[in-house]
């Protein structure tokens, strides 16, 4: 009986042929009881193909004095770190890392009020996700466009969560497949950040499937050609479709690394966090 409590195989979502999503928490990882970055395991089942997902989970400390469940932010990780393995593909670079490690920004910022060293166990109001994608898959096709979503749900039935406050955010690769993860699960997100990511093709049919949502944009002025002229355009996109709530931090003298500038920001994360996501519309 306790193996099959450890191994509990949670049904997530019905697939247009047939196909579900299911996990199987790994017993010799299983989810954290303390504060910090951890990292657990699951075994992921989408019809008949199945592997292995190690998914880094953050606790802040304000996890275990919080009443009410609290925000979740799935952090998409870069193409470098694609596999199975886990370990420093969990926390390389991005938001991850900052979790994983002390919070920082750019050292060319050293001179900001923004520049402060904190311990995120204290600092941080949301528990942080960074699943592994395996290297022979995509975080914008399937059966990943899938999985992620899902996740959250999973996650929800073990941690104390709160599935209407989940967050999508990812930096280059990560930030051009936060585009694509909103596009094929556009009512899952409270809200999305994508950091100095490709843009989706044609941006004004993006936008019109994603106005409903609060999007966050960053990207340096020194940035990837790609990045910058992506980032303009979705934030113009966005804004002729009609999205209410367009937020874009342009990072003076930033390159495609300075990601920290706008994470590392409290002020950031206060306007994020007080997203929540849209109860869907009622078909006429």
């Amino acid at each position: 009986m306790r193996s099959v409590l450890l191994l509990s195989l949670i049904v997530l979502a019905q697939m247009e042929a047939g196909e579900t999503v299911t996990f199987a928490l790994d017993p010799a990882r299983p989810l954290p009881k303390s504060p910090g970055f951890h990292e657990v395991a699951y075994q992921v089942t989408v019809g008949k193909r199945s592997f292995r997902m190690p998914v880094g989970v953050f606790l802040p400390l304000a996890y275990f004095q919080a009443k009410e469940p609290m925000p979740v932010v799935m952090i998409l990780h870069n193409y470098g770190e694609k596999g199975n393995g886990g370990g420093d593909g969990l926390k390389f670079e991005g938001l991850q890392m900052l979790l994983a490690r002390n919070l920082v920004v750019d050292p060319r910022f050293a001179n900001s009020k923004k520049s402060k060293i904190t311990d995120p166990r204290k600092e941080i109001q949301f528990v942080g996700l960074v699943p592994q994608c395996p290297g022979d898959m995509g975080w914008e096709s399937d059966p990943m466009n899938r999985v992620v979503p899902a996740l959250v749900d999973e996650i929800a039935r073990g941690l104390k969560v709160d599935p209407d406050r989940a967050f999508l955010t990812g930096f280059s690769y990560g930030g051009s497949s936060t585009w694509a993860l909103a596009l094929a699960s556009p009512d899952r997100w409270a809200a999305i950040i994508p950091v100095s990511g490709r843009r989706p093709d044609p941006a004004p049919a993006a936008a019109e499937k994603l106005k409903h949502l609060p999007i966050f944009i960053g990207y340096g002025t020194n940035d990837a050609d790609w990045a910058i002229e992506g980032s303009k355009t979705m934030a113009a996109a966005l804004k002729t479709a009609g999205c209410k709530q367009i937020d874009v931090t342009v990072i003076p003298d930033g390159d495609h690394w300075s990601y920290m500038y706008m994470w590392g920001d409290p002020a950031f994360w206060t306007k994020v966090l007080a997203c929540r996501r849209a109860k869907p519309t009622a078909a006429k």
